[in-house]
């Protein structure tokens, strides 16, 4: 079984995050801005076209999951590469880039047919949730839980202003804006299973289409 060299400071601590912690967050962070690459890959393959890369890739990240659960070989070589960055919930359990990787599959399923709700998610999962986690670990001072999940107003808060500018740099009408980074934060604070990496793209994108066709 994988082993997490350190816990998740987000949920582990009333305290803000020690350096090391931090490192390792920025480091998961800049993996997770890899998302931007699906977005690239939407813009040069079109939609029409995306899904027959992404169902492929998708395969090939579930093979690389089940090596890392099924094979030794696997978990070593796991290990060795990216043990640093896998928390302790993701030894035995899919990890966060199995979740984004999903996130982004299923946007392109539901939403490929209006490329601005595409580009306003994906741009969310990139950076709004990074900012999130990142300021909350930083200077997040004023804790709150739910559901047993612990969030910062300060993390909470710039992941929401992140999503809003996002939102009004896509071309969202001010009130389309601010419904997407509703989404986006509830999406984000709320422990919704199986990973937040799967929700945060595609319940704003709901919301986005509910409202642009209302």
């Amino acid at each position: 079984m994988l082993k997490a060299l350190t816990p998740n400071p987000e949920t582990d601590s009333s305290r803000p995050a020690t350096a090391q912690a931090l490192r390792i967050e920025l480091c998961r962070k800049l993996f997770h801005l890899c998302s931007l690459l699906y977005l690239g890959a939407f813009l040069l393959i079109g939609p029409d076209r995306i899904l027959a890369s992404m169902l492929p890739w998708m395969a090939a990240v579930w093979a690389f999951e089940a090596l890392r659960f099924h094979t030794a070989w696997g978990r070593a070589a796991v290990q060795r590469l990216f043990g640093f960055m896998i928390r302790e919930k993701e030894a035995a359990h899919y990890t966060g880039f199995f979740y984004t990787t999903l996130g982004a599959l299923l946007v392109f399923i539901f939403f490929r047919a209006h490329p601005g709700i595409v580009q306003t998610v994906l741009l969310y999962l990139a950076l709004g949730d990074s900012a999130s986690a990142l300021v909350g670990l930083s200077w997040g001072r004023h804790p709150f839980w739910v559901f047993g999940r612990k969030r910062t107003w300060e993390g909470s808060a710039a992941g929401f202003s992140v999503a809003l500018a996002v939102g009004l740099a896509s071309g969202l009408s001010p009130g389309l804006a601010l419904a997407g980074a509703a989404a986006f934060s509830a999406a984000d604070i709320l422990p919704l299973p199986p990973d937040d990496n799967v929700w945060i793209p595609v319940l704003p994108g709901a919301v986005l289409l509910g409202a642009s066709l209302w």
